[in-house]
């Protein structure tokens, strides 16, 4: 019989299941602490999936995700050492229109009254 689960990341023991998970990507055990409100190793993730599911990811998988990304931005035709431009906004070429109303002009008078009158009881 196994005294505990070994994080396949750090390498460390835990005897409490509940802290270890298993990796969507890589299928290894994990620690994922559950909760913010008690201390825990965190060697991963837990992300919303594409079915609003939760799945949980360690720190191997989110790190190799993260360098594909970067070198798809690398692999773009901007020149090497060249800042991220920002996306253009154009204008419109018509200024937006207030939406037409059927009700006559409010008239301005004084300060506010309540909704409710105040009744004081003798």
């Amino acid at each position: 019989m196994s005294e505990g689960h070994r994080c396949e990341i750090c390498g460390v023991v835990e005897t409490n299941g509940d802290l270890i998970s298993q990796c969507f990507g890589c299928q290894r055990d994990f620690h994922l602490n559950p909760r913010s409100d008690t201390e825990g190793i965190d060697c991963g993730d837990a992300l919303i999936g594409p079915a609003l599911g939760i799945e949980f990811y360690c720190q191997d998988c989110i790190a190799m995700v993260e360098g594909r990304a970067a070198a798809q931005l690398a692999d773009q035709d901007a020149p090497p050492g060249a800042p991220p431009t920002a996306p253009t906004i154009t204008p419109p070429t018509t200024p937006p229109t207030a939406p037409r109303s059927d009700l006559p002009p409010r008239r301005a008078t004084g300060p506010p009254r309540r909704r409710y009158r105040r009744i004081d009881r003798e």
